[in-house]
């Protein structure tokens, strides 16, 4: 995970970065449903398609493994980062009808938004 203030023109206090170092650490530690690597991968997924749609600053976006998360996985990690949105209850169903555990939904979305 990429993580730096030295080009930041603020200055920023110690508490936020180490609260934000510890969000980043957290990002790369097994969670119940998905392993350190795809937590990881995760991540950086959610972090390209903002920064591709222009949410994020082009120079801070973490490198894809393309590990192969499941395609529901990736759908939702598209939507929340992006189209929030347009999520509700059928695109939900589709999802868990489609493989994606309703476990791996709410780690997702959690991973998600708090990236």
């Amino acid at each position: 995970m990429s993580q730096t203030y030295s080009d930041s023109s603020f200055a920023i206090r110690a508490d936020l970065a180490a609260v934000h170092g510890a969000t980043m650490e957290s990002f790369c530690a097994p969670g119940t449903w998905f392993d350190a690597k795809e937590r990881r991968e995760i991540v950086a997924l959610s972090r390209r398609a903002r920064a591709e749609r222009g949410f994020e600053i082009l120079g801070y976006i973490d490198e894809v493994q393309d590990i192969g998360l499941p395609s529901g996985a990736l759908k939702l990690i598209d939507m929340v980062s992006c189209e929030s949105e347009k999520i509700d209850k059928n695109f939900y169903l589709e999802l868990v009808s489609n493989g994606l555990l309703a476990e791996q939904y709410v780690e997702i979305v959690g991973l998600v938004t708090r990236a």
